[in-house]
């Protein structure tokens, strides 16, 4: 616990239906020094937060209630106590669940059976990031009561004051938001890791085991399963580095002249082959053929729309990928018939880490980068990228790409940061 911050010891709200594990966590954390408080449902906790008038507050509010969902306890406690942090805790461990509680506005996010020392060291950061904000809101209120005091002699410094305290403020806000990014990466990037190499670790133990044994048939299914996993760790750590890259100095991009028509051609085909179960529709107009751009950036994008349409297509479902030309420009129109994006979702679809409430509810895989790495990169290249709900049902994504036509010099190399 942090020494010297606070006049009284942090009120711990402990919700958890377990009264064993409830309670042992409470006595533990009583004795460092916290005053702990064991609730056993999302209900009661409500009652207490009506009453609770410590100055500094912390919950810690298990996934599984009895009442209700605990991320529903948590949104309704971040409308009422918005500066209220909360540790979600969980016996399953999952990057879809751990976004999901990321995105709600918790603080962090725990798993079971408790890691006592992660357990105390995140409270203490809890501890110390509310002692921060209310110390902050203590001296803006102190300094705008000392404004008020002074008289015309020191109106400019005053001025001057309020400058500094904005930027202050400005400063915070920005600190903030970096840390709550940088908790969202730690927690997407450690559950999702975990998955595929769980299973990657499980089948070649399997193997190693069982070599003596196994049929060829059986052997093939095992290493199928590993190509399965490892390419969707690939594909992860990939989308993660070009996100961390993007973020730190954007998009870099190197023209150069390819056959579009040919490309999308052929991308489309292997989409064919790797989801047999949906119909894949290719229109492109007799005019595009060639186009001067990043053709490796241009592929980033196409794969990310097309695969995301992909996996929000039903099994029988229809995705359609049409290119054509508007003025200089290139457009790419992809359309599914899946369940479409819920309403307040369209806002927030090119977010980082940012996956909608279906995905969610399926535990579809993914990690909610594909549409916001696609969407830096459409920036980059001084383009537009929106998303649209279709009738009666499905998505269509419409991306606008320049075609620089008129640069001459194939080695060109342009840079441009993302938005």
């Amino acid at each position: 616990m942090i020494e010297g911050t606070m006049s009284s010891p942090a009120h711990l709200f402990i919700v958890d239906d377990d009264a064993a594990l409830g309670k042992t966590l409470m006595a533990i954390l009583t004795k460092e020094g916290y005053q702990a408080e064991w609730v056993p449902s999302g209900k009661e906790m409500l009652k207490r937060l009506e009453t609770a008038a410590d100055p500094l507050q912390i919950a810690l509010v298990d996934l599984g209630l009895p009442d209700m969902h605990g991320l529903d306890l948590l949104k309704t406690m971040r409308k009422r106590r918005p500066d209220m942090p909360v540790l979600v805790i969980t016996g399953n461990a999952g990057i879809e669940t751990a976004i999901a509680a990321l995105n709600a506005g918790a603080f962090a996010y725990l798993l079971k059976p408790y890691n006592v020392d992660e357990v105390k060291s995140t409270i203490a950061r809890a501890v110390e990031k509310q002692w921060l904000i209310m110390e902050n809101r203590n001296l803006m209120h102190q300094l705008m009561e000392l404004n008020k005091a002074l008289d015309s002699r020191v109106q400019e410094r005053t001025e001057d004051l309020q400058e500094a305290n904005l930027k202050l403020a400005s400063t915070i806000t920005e600190l903030q938001s970096t840390e709550k990014a940088k908790e969202e990466f730690f927690a997407m990037a450690s559950h999702e890791l975990r998955t595929p190499l769980t299973v990657i670790i499980g089948v070649a133990g399997s193997l190693l085991m069982r070599m003596d044994e196994l049929k060829l048939e059986e052997i093939r299914r095992y290493l199928g399963l590993l190509d399965v996993d490892a390419h969707r760790l690939l594909q992860l750590i990939n989308q993660i580095l070009d996100m961390a890259q993007i973020k730190k100095s954007g998009v870099s991009l190197t023209y150069s002249r390819f056959d579009v028509r040919a490309h999308l051609t052929s991308l489309v085909e292997s989409f064919r082959l790797s989801h047999p179960d949906v119909a894949m529709e290719l229109s492109i107009s007799e005019t595009v053929r060639e186009m001067y751009s990043d053709k490796d950036r241009v592929n980033q994008i196409l794969m990310n729309l097309i695969g995301n349409a992909v996996k929000y297509a039903p099994k029988g479902g229809q995705v359609q990928v049409n290119a054509f030309e508007r003025g200089t420009d290139l457009v790419f129109h992809i359309t599914d018939t899946g369940p479409g994006i819920a309403g307040n979702a369209l806002d927030k679809i090119f977010e980082p880490f940012y996956r909608t409430p279906d995905a969610e509810k399926s535990f579809s895989v993914g990690t909610g980068l594909g549409l916001a790495i696609a969407k830096a990169i459409v920036d980059a290249f001084g383009g537009t990228i929106c998303a649209k709900n279709r009738k009666p049902h499905g998505a269509e994504f419409i991306c606008t790409l320049p075609n620089r036509m008129e640069r001459k010099n194939p080695a060109e190399q342009m840079f441009k940061p993302a938005a």
